[in-house]
């Protein structure tokens, strides 16, 4: 069932090992892999569409060494989960605000998102080169930081539903 194998993303619940069902790669230089991301779904009406944004964990691509489940680990692991929520409330933002077509909707949407993902990519891999994957703990500290104040700012874009109504 997938419902069991998705997480979405909760304020203030944290992911535990316990989370993560993916067989490890025995010979990753990584002792843990975090797979999430953010997607969307959309109903149009006459005049307006539900755009549905949610962030999510996969339980069964996601997976730890045994020898690899460490606290700090954990702490770098979920702060890759609040970084695709971030991620997913800027994408929420940028789409509130867009002016759609009707007629050109789904390329638009389709547009922003690869867009805001390709983005949402290279800050995944810039948090992994500045923290070391976790073994720079002054930098983990300060993005952790980072991120918690940006999800703070960004509240308002916390709701999965988006309605837009289209310019006449």
């Amino acid at each position: 069932d997938q419902s069991d194998n998705i997480v979405n993303w909760v304020s203030g619940e944290r992911l535990t090992w316990l989370d993560y069902k993916g067989n490890p790669e025995k010979n990753s230089k990584f002792g843990a892999i975090t797979k999430c991301g953010y997607g969307y779904k959309y109903s149009t009406n006459d005049d307006s569409v539900d755009i549905i944004v949610e962030c999510y964990f996969e339980k069964n691509k996601s997976w730890v060494k045994e020898e690899a489940k460490l606290k700090p680990l954990l702490k770098h692991e979920q702060c890759h989960f609040d970084i695709a929520e971030l991620n997913t409330r800027k994408f929420r933002k940028l789409i509130s605000t867009y002016k759609f077509n009707a007629k050109t909707l789904e390329q638009t949407l389709e547009i922003l998102f690869d867009k805001s993902y390709v983005e949402y990519s290279l800050e995944q891999n810039k948090y992994d080169k500045e923290t070391d994957i976790s073994r720079s703990l002054t930098a983990q500290s300060q993005w952790e930081k980072k991120v918690a104040k940006e999800l703070k700012t960004l509240e308002i874009y916390s709701g999965s539903t988006i309605k837009l109504f289209f310019s006449k």
